[in-house]
């Protein structure tokens, strides 16, 4: 995320408002102060100017009004008048200003000194309105003007504004340095290492500078951070002995699933040897008529075969076709061929096969051959666990789960599972192939079911198995990235369901259909 306004934008900003408003505050201040004093001087001047004039006027002749009209003509009044006891005019014009009202400045013997005009920041217009009492019971009333002093703090304001723009220029500039310096810059190299922490390196820790909060958050920081690194440190070590400790299990299971194969493949292959090494035995002796020879070459020769039938589905198991990544199976196709070769051995209790392709079934991934053989020796099974009746065989779309096997994985006909996603589909599945064999035989029971596809397991009569039909199957399977499957119960038959991605646009172009 862009960091638009951070701390240091932050307090600069907090620095320039405190800085403007408190030199604006105290240029305000200092102008009130000249404003005033100019004000109190200029009513003292204009108190000495009615002082005289009084003085004038006591001594009789004109002395008063000549130095009001000396006053008048040099700029120091605005205009005089000299009034009656009842308030009539006597001498000169009564100013505009006198009536207004103001705020008094000066009264002190006689004379009353009136602001007038005066705004709260500027002198305006304003004057000074002086009255004072003349012998006689006259009064004298003049106004003073204060040009000169609106001009004066005029000039004395553009200056306070100069001064007042360089100090807050100043005080900004070393603000933000101090700013920088003793919290931005701790708290970017604080960032940094936190970075560098994320990034992998767990040994930096972050410069502790001073005692203040910065510091103390600083070395809280390397605290929380060796404590970090301990813990990653830790749970390193223990994932490695985990992973030291799988491969082990997986190695041990190996060797188990190869002795337990070993071991499978001994006993299986030994029973047949025994009575191979026993008709040799017999053989040798010279001692059997010639039709009792010819019955034990002939037992002979089925305890090899059964020999050689084991060792074959043992070399399918171990080296099946791993480079069907291209392959293509039509389902449809297969499944027929499948039935028709199962209908032409006719080993076994008589069975019918009923066979149903769903519209809209794809290809399968997997090689024709292969995927023949899996269908074969489930047809085989199923008839071998009946005593006649019908086998039915049903092929259709399904999904499969890219997650691999034991997800969730259904027919695309069967009721959807609850969304889990925004989309409300099957997040990790993918097109696939459902191909179920279905019998009507006396079922599995529940330990029969977990053990169907172990290697050398078998629910047949002695001989007529080796165990290692269903095993194949599930291998071959999974080499494909499909899974197979049964449903069963006591008196209810076998279902195998077997479930392959399907060959889809998305996968490429498909390979062409291995004849088998």
């Amino acid at each position: 995320m862009t960091r638009i306004w951070g701390i240091g934008g932050r307090l600069v900003t907090s620095i320039v408002i405190v800085a403007v408003a408190a030199i604006a505050l105290m240029g305000v201040v200092c102008l009130k102060i000249m404003e005033e004093r100019a004000v109190a001087l200029k009513a003292g001047e204009a108190a000495l100017v009615a002082e005289m004039v009084r003085a004038a006027a006591e001594g009789g002749g004109g002395g008063g009004e000549a130095l009001l009209s000396r006053a008048r003509a040099g700029g120091r009044i605005r205009g005089y008048a000299v009034t009656g006891a009842g308030g009539e005019v006597l001498t000169g014009e009564r100013p505009e200003s006198a009536g207004r009202e103001g705020r008094t400045v000066l009264y002190a013997d006689g004379v009353k000194v009136r602001l007038v005009g005066a705004g709260r920041f500027t002198m305006g217009s304003a004057d000074l309105v002086v009255e004072a009492r003349l012998p006689g019971a006259r009064s004298l009333v003049f106004t003073v003007p204060l040009d000169d002093i609106a001009e004066q703090l005029s000039a004395v304001r553009s200056l306070v504004v100069f001064f007042a723009v360089v100090d807050t220029f100043f005080i900004v500039a070393i603000g933000i340095y101090l700013v920088y310096r003793a919290v931005i810059g701790p708290v970017r190299r604080l960032e940094a290492a936190a970075s560098r922490i994320a990034a992998g390196e767990l040994g930096v820790r972050a410069a502790v500078e001073g005692y203040d909060e910065i510091g103390s958050l600083a070395r809280s920081f390397n605290t929380m951070a060796e404590s970090v690194e301990e813990q990653i440190r830790s749970l390193e070590s223990v994932n490695r002995r985990l992973v030291e400790a799988r491969e082990r299990l997986v190695t041990s299971e190996k060797l188990a699933s190869l002795g337990r194969l070993a071991a499978g493949i001994a006993h299986e292959i030994g029973n047949p040897l025994s009575a191979v090494l026993g008709y040799v035995t017999l053989l040798s002796r010279g001692r059997l008529e010639g039709a009792q020879e010819a019955e034990v070459l002939e037992k002979t020769r089925r305890e090899i075969m059964r020999m050689d039938a084991i060792v074959r589905e043992v070399l399918d198991f171990t080296s099946p076709d791993r480079g069907g990544g291209c392959a293509t199976a039509p389902v449809e196709e297969v499944l027929k061929e499948a039935v028709d070769l199962f209908n032409s051995c006719g080993d076994g209790p008589a069975a019918q096969v009923e066979l149903e392709v769903r519209p809209g079934t794809p290809p399968a991934g997997m090689d024709p051959g292969r995927l023949r053989q899996v269908v074969i020796n489930l047809l085989s099974n199923a008839r071998d666990a009946m005593a006649g009746g019908v086998i039915r065989v049903s092929a259709g779309p399904g999904l499969l789960d890219r997650r691999g096997a034991g997800g969730p994985r259904r027919r695309r006909d069967d009721p959807p599972p609850p969304a889990s996603g925004s989309g409300g589909q099957d997040a990790g599945a993918r097109p696939a192939v459902v191909i179920e064999v279905a019998d009507s035989g006396p079922g599995l029971t529940d330990e029969e079911r977990a053990m169907v596809f172990e290697p050398f397991y078998t629910t047949k009569e002695p001989g007529r198995g080796t165990g290692l039909g269903l095993f194949v199957c599930r291998e071959i399977v999974k080499i494909y990235g499909g899974e197979i499957g049964v449903r069963s119960g006591p008196g209810r038959g076998a279902t195998f369901t077997v479930t392959v991605p399907a060959r889809t646009g998305e996968d490429g172009d498909a390979a062409s259909p291995t004849k088998a």
